[in-house]
C-alpha cells in the first residue's frame, strides 16, 4: 500500500513538473524580432511596430514553421537588453547599441545601412555664409541644432571626436546651447534666418531639403564634412541552428530595396539599401572614441 501511494505521489509532482515547464517550452517557439528606435527615422513607437510588423509577416509567409511572433521597439539599450532575455531572432541597431550590447548578447552582424553606395551617412556641420565663419573655432559660446531623433547619438559623437581633435573644450561648455530635433527642416531653417549659428545634418538629408528650396545650397556653408559612419546595423542570432531560417533572413534582408514593402521599412531607418557587414565598417566608427 505505501508503494502504491509513493508511486502515485511521484506521477502527480512528474505530473507538476512536466505542466510548469511547459509554458516555457510554447515561449521558445516565439520569434522575436527586435528593434532600436535609434536607428529608425521615427519617434512613434506606433509606427516603428506597424511597419517592422510588415517585415515579420514576409517572413511567416515565407517559413511556414513561424507561427507565433513578436515585434519588439526599443529605446536604448537597457530596454534591449531586458526586452531580449527570452531570446531574439533578428535585432536592427544603431551602432553605438552594437558595440554596447555585442559582449552581453549574441550578436551576429549580416548587414549594415547604405545610401549613395557607401555604408551609412557623412555629417556635416553648416553655418550662415553671411556670418563669415569657416571653422569651428568660431562657434565658441553659439547655439548649436542637430537633426536627430535624441541626445548622445552619433552626431554628438562625430562632434565630441571633433571638439578633441581641434583641443577644444567639451560641447557642453564650448556652445551656449545644443537641441537636437528629428525633423530636419527645423534644424536647417533657423540657421538660414539666423536664429541659429550652426548645425549638424546627414549630407543626404541636406541635399533633400535643399533640392526643396535651392536657396538653402546657395546661402548656407558646409565647414565639415565627416566620413561615411554606418547608421544601423542587422543582426542574427548567432545561437541560430536553423539553416532554412537563417537563409530566409538572409535573403529578405539583401533584397529589402527590391520590394515595395522593404523599401517602406528601408525608409523608416532611412536607408536605400542593406549591404554585407565589414569589421572595417565598425573600424571606422569606433575611431570616434578615440
Amino acid at each position: 500500500m505505501l508503494k502504491i501511494i509513493l508511486t502515485l505521489l511521484i506521477f502527480i509532482f512528474s505530473s507538476k513538473s512536466i505542466s510548469s515547464e511547459e509554458p516555457q517550452k510554447k515561449n521558445d517557439d516565439i520569434r522575436r524580432f527586435v528593434f532600436s528606435l535609434s536607428a529608425m527615422n521615427t519617434t512613434s513607437v506606433d509606427d516603428a511596430h506597424g511597419i517592422s510588423r510588415v517585415l515579420v509577416d514576409q517572413i511567416k509567409q515565407r517559413y511556414k514553421r513561424v507561427d507565433k511572433t513578436e515585434v519588439l521597439i526599443c529605446k536604448d539599450s537597457k530596454e534591449i537588453l531586458e526586452k531580449s532575455k527570452n531570446g531574439f531572432d533578428l535585432m536592427i541597431l544603431s551602432p553605438n547599441e552594437f558595440l554596447t550590447l555585442r559582449k552581453q548578447l549574441p550578436l551576429h552582424p549580416m548587414y549594415v545601412s547604405s545610401n549613395d553606395g557607401t555604408p551609412g551617412f557623412k555629417y556635416l556641420l553648416i553655418v550662415n555664409k553671411s556670418d563669415s565663419i569657416i571653422n569651428i573655432e568660431q562657434l565658441a559660446g553659439s547655439d548649436l541644432l542637430i537633426y536627430g531623433r535624441e541626445r548622445q547619438q552619433t552626431p554628438e559623437l562625430i562632434l565630441d571626436h571633433l571638439l578633441r581633435v581641434k583641443k577644444l573644450p567639451k560641447k557642453e561648455s564650448f556652445f551656449r546651447s545644443i537641441n537636437v530635433d528629428p525633423v530636419i527642416a527645423k534644424v536647417v531653417l533657423p540657421v538660414f534666418f539666423k536664429k541659429s549659428k550652426a548645425a549638424i545634418v546627414t549630407e543626404e538629408s541636406f541635399k533633400l531639403i535643399s533640392e526643396i528650396n535651392p536657396q538653402l545650397d546657395k546661402e548656407l556653408r558646409v565647414i565639415f564634412k565627416s566620413p561615411n559612419y554606418i547608421f544601423a546595423v542587422a543582426c542574427l542570432n548567432l545561437q541560430t541552428k536553423d539553416p532554412e531560417l537563417r537563409k530566409i533572413f538572409l535573403d529578405i534582408l539583401g533584397n529589402l530595396h527590391t520590394e515595395p514593402f522593404g523599401r517602406q521599412l528601408l525608409d523608416l531607418f532611412r536607408v536605400e539599401k542593406l549591404i554585407p557587414y565589414k569589421e572595417e565598417y565598425l573600424t571606422e566608427y569606433m575611431k570616434l572614441y578615440d
